[in-house]
């Protein structure tokens, strides 16, 4: 038997997930297919039927995201609320890496550098956002033309560019 996208259901329920984006097609043993949507609070999990068609799905993900990988994870038990917390999670990971070089990036301007800075340092209030973002962050060498200063980081933000700093000047 072959589900409604051609194949053949999977032992236990797998997800294809862009996190960045919070978009997931699910495939369940008993051979349903759904499609999440996270965003926000909000969290849109629908039934697919014959004729949905997964790329049209995860397209629009992956364009506004480009090159953020297509993760394939287990998705859990009905209604799929494992993977909602492994996705939002890796979202706020994502995020963080995204606020700490935004909060650097004097092209953006004071307000939304300022911004950057306020949402990074709510984010590296988590410990699993924060252990996860640091060797992502120190393990390469801090872009050309980001402001050094820090001007609009406080707190964990400003020690984890003062680390930066102090590994790749």
């Amino acid at each position: 038997m072959r589900n409604i996208i051609g194949n053949e259901p999977p032992e236990k329920a797998l997800a294809q997930a862009d996190m960045k984006s919070g978009r997931a097609i699910i495939e369940t043993p008993d051979g349903y297919v759904y499609s999440l949507e996270i965003s926000g609070d909000e969290v849109a999990l629908h039934q697919q039927s014959l004729g949905f068609h997964p790329g049209m799905w995860l397209q629009p993900a992956m364009a506004r995201c480009m090159g953020s990988p297509i993760a394939i994870i287990e998705a859990g038990e009905h209604p799929f609320m494992q993977l909602v917390a492994t996705m939002r999670l890796q979202k706020r990971r994502y995020d963080a890496v995204d606020m700490f070089l935004f909060s650097c990036d004097t092209d953006l301007g004071s307000e939304r550098q300022r911004h950057a800075g306020e949402r990074l340092e709510v984010l590296l209030q988590e410990d699993a956002v924060r252990s996860a973002i640091e060797p992502a962050i120190l393990g390469v060498p801090f872009p050309e033309g980001l402001s050094r200063t820090g001007d609009f980081l406080t707190g964990r933000g400003k020690e984890l560019l003062d680390k930066v700093i102090a590994k790749w000047g």
